[in-house]
């Protein structure tokens, strides 16, 4: 089985094999595996509770956090997946707002 891609304007981008790809919901599509530990260096990123934009009360900035997940929306940013220390779910930030460790 074959799969027809598109991107975010509608542009056509070729078939790709079903077995090379993970299906999500929504624009964000699938989180991917990242288990990589990430500290917030630039606290003008929100953070969000959802795809939907709705944004966090969190004070991310300066603190460092498991991305458990990476999401590499239509829209051409990638955002993580945060939990703290104690494994509790942050929220998502644009990945261009934390530094990998």
């Amino acid at each position: 089985t074959y799969l027809s891609l598109y991107d975010a304007k509608g542009k056509w981008a070729g078939y790709i094999n079903a077995h090379a790809v993970k299906t999500g919901q929504g624009k964000q599509g699938a989180g991917i595996p990242y288990s990589k530990y990430v500290t917030v260096t630039n606290g003008k990123y929100a953070v969000y509770q959802n795809f939907n934009w709705k944004k966090k009360n969190v004070k991310a900035a300066n603190k460092t956090y498991l991305a458990k997940y990476a999401y590499y929306h239509s829209n051409g940013l990638t955002y993580l997946s945060l939990y703290d220390g104690k494994g509790k779910w942050v929220g998502y930030i644009n990945a261009k707002a934390v530094k990998a460790k």
